[in-house]
């Protein structure tokens, strides 16, 4: 039960950002407050 409303609450809210989707979007763009804080 839980799984299938898993997998219905994200077929509906496609917008959601998915754990792939999250680390292609920090992989495509630099992290500047990483960079600052390493930098500081």
């Amino acid at each position: 039960a839980a799984g299938a409303l898993a997998v219905t609450v994200r077929g509906a809210s496609p917008s959601l950002p998915t754990r792939e989707r999250v680390d292609a979007f920090l992989a495509e763009r630099p992290a500047p407050e990483i960079v600052d804080g390493s930098r500081a």
